[in-house]
């Protein structure tokens, strides 16, 4: 059990470390970007492949002429988890239209498999990535009043192409900016109608933007 006890500790303190990070809800350009990033310490990240965008995803897609993001991994020493933010800018005026924070349960992988069991951590993170978003959704309400759509209850989905999921969502329409707030996951290992393997994963996705 003191294994457990350890690394609850450690996790539970290592996302407490992301709740002050900041999060940015006025329009920036790519050059105060850099400097947020900076200050955060965080890693810029190159990718050699083409990031392309829905206008599902971003109603702005189709509307901007942008970018290749700018991509960042904000790291804490002891870590088990990283944040990704991803700037999507326009390219005439280098103005950011779209930030998207993200934390995935993936990268925690190699650090806890030492300490925990598949179904012990499952079962744990299942509560502390739901307490983690609730956190959020208190951060997000006070900065930006109360959600446009969604309230974040849990939704159970069932979709052909990737099985069974749970997901919360909150969604934002100010004057000062648009936001979202979405945490999906799986409980299980699971395999969808056409074969594929979906591997039990948490993700809790911040999305602000400009359109």
């Amino acid at each position: 059990m003191k294994p457990l006890l350890i690394f609850t500790s450690i996790l539970t303190s290592s996302l407490g470390l992301y709740a002050q990070l900041p999060f940015t809800f006025d329009p920036l350009n790519v050059s105060k970007a850099r400097q947020i990033e900076k200050d955060s310490k965080a890693k810029e990240k190159i990718v050699t492949y083409h990031i392309s965008m829905a206008k599902d995803y971003f109603p702005g897609a189709t509307k901007y002429d942008l970018a290749q993001p700018l991509i960042f991994i904000r790291d804490e020493k002891g870590a088990p988890g990283v944040m990704k933010v991803e700037y999507f800018y326009t390219k005439s005026d280098e103005k950011v239209r779209l930030i998207v924070y993200t934390l995935d349960s993936k990268s925690n992988a190699a650090n806890t498999s030492k300490h925990l069991s598949r179904r012990e951590l499952n079962s744990k993170q299942i509560q502390i990535y739901n307490d983690r978003y609730a956190q959020l959704l208190k951060t997000l309400t006070a900065e930006l009043g109360q959600p446009t759509a969604g309230n974040g209850d849990v939704v159970s989905v069932n979709e052909p192409s990737y099985g069974d999921y749970k997901e919360r969502r909150a969604l934002w329409k100010t004057e000062r900016c648009s936001a979202e707030l979405h945490m999906l996951w799986t409980e299980d290992d699971l395999q969808t109608a056409e074969g594929y393997q979906l591997v039990h994963n948490f993700k809790i996705r911040v999305k602000v933007y400009w359109d």
